[in-house]
């Protein structure tokens, strides 16, 4: 009990002297919109701080377990200082379209992506392009059994087509 004081003494001064925005990966694209409210060096530097804590805390700290610490900080951040937002976009980026020059500890002002609704037949051309990718990359599931069945990608491609089509009807 005493230790979860201690972590939220510490988040509490964490979330004083930071914005949820400065635990976003500074891309091109996150500066742009202004999710991204800090420099590589100093990202970089904070990464550091996130494998020290996870070594601390005798955890993983390979890239991915770092990378998810870092997401895991950027949402409990957003939740305190925007709850609006986080609760609307559960702190998926791809759901916030810009967000304003912050100020202070402000993490500025938050514009939301709009939910494209698609009509059924462009559903079935994304679903098609999707399966493509997924064909092409060989990323989809029980593609390896079909490749030692001997089946060219060709055939790969329209069998798995035809399956898909056959299941969203």
């Amino acid at each position: 009990m005493a230790g979860e004081d201690t972590t939220k003494l510490q988040f509490d001064k964490l979330s004083s002297m930071m914005r949820w925005t400065d635990a976003v990966s500074p891309t091109l694209g996150n500066i742009a919109v202004g999710k991204s409210s800090t420099g590589k060096e100093a990202y970089e530097e904070l990464k550091g701080v996130v494998k020290n804590v996870l070594i601390a805390k005798k955890r993983g700290h390979t890239s991915p377990e770092i990378s998810a610490e870092m997401t895991d900080l950027k949402n409990r951040l957003m939740n305190k200082q925007d709850p609006d937002t986080f609760a609307a976009t559960k702190g998926n980026m791809g759901k916030i379209l810009k967000v304003s020059i912050p100020t202070g500890l402000q993490a500025g002002k938050v514009t939301l992506a709009k939910k494209k609704e698609l009509k059924p037949l462009a559903k079935v051309d994304l679903a098609f392009v999707n399966l493509w990718k997924q064909i092409t990359n060989g990323t989809h599931k029980g593609m390896t059994k079909i490749e030692k069945a001997g089946m060219d990608a060709r055939k790969i491609g329209l069998s798995k087509l035809i399956t898909e089509l056959k299941i969203k009807r």
